[in-house]
């Protein structure tokens, strides 16, 4: 969508730049889809928007997770990459190039302050099964806990690969 917002196309650069000078990068939903195209895959709209706390199966020996879901978008796996999670659909929900390089669709970011301005995007009309915001919130209760644990891990996992 670089024509109705240019400053993708200089992330997307910067993206490319910071992983020729071997920077870390560790995307989040648009960051992620970012990379991907950075790197040769593509982005692309859903027909609908996945909205809520949903399964995602990781890739690499952990258990499954429940993050959530916040996206219209989706993204192919650029070449030398590696799918780290999906969704229940087989949508590619987490990627990596390498250890430095990390891109989750799902937000893995979320906390209180942020969950309540996901929840002020929330519009009548908006297409998909999408629950209510008294759902979001309850399932908010049971799987932030332990959705924050697991990116806490996961960013120590990709700080220390900076180091190394």
């Amino acid at each position: 969508e670089e024509e109705k917002h240019p400053w993708l196309q200089a992330e997307k650069n910067m993206l490319r730049e910071f992983s020729s000078a071997g920077r870390g990068i560790f995307g989040i939903c648009l960051g992620a889809q970012l990379m991907a195209e950075a790197f040769g895959g593509k982005a692309f709209p859903m027909d609908e928007w996945d909205i809520g706390w949903r399964p995602a199966s990781l890739l690499e020996g952990a258990a499954a997770i429940m993050p959530l879901y916040w996206h219209s978008s989706s993204f192919t796996l650029p070449p030398k990459a590696t799918a780290t999670a999906r969704g229940a659909s087989g949508l590619i929900l987490g990627m990596r190039r390498g250890f430095r390089e990390v891109g989750y669709q799902f937000h893995t970011e979320i906390d209180e302050v942020r969950l309540e301005a996901v929840l002020n995007t929330l519009k009548p009309g908006m297409k998909g099964d999408i629950p209510s915001e008294r759902e979001l919130r309850a399932d908010a209760i049971k799987f932030m806990g332990p959705l924050q644990n697991w990116y806490f891990q996961q960013l120590d996992r990709w700080l220390n690969s900076l180091s190394a």
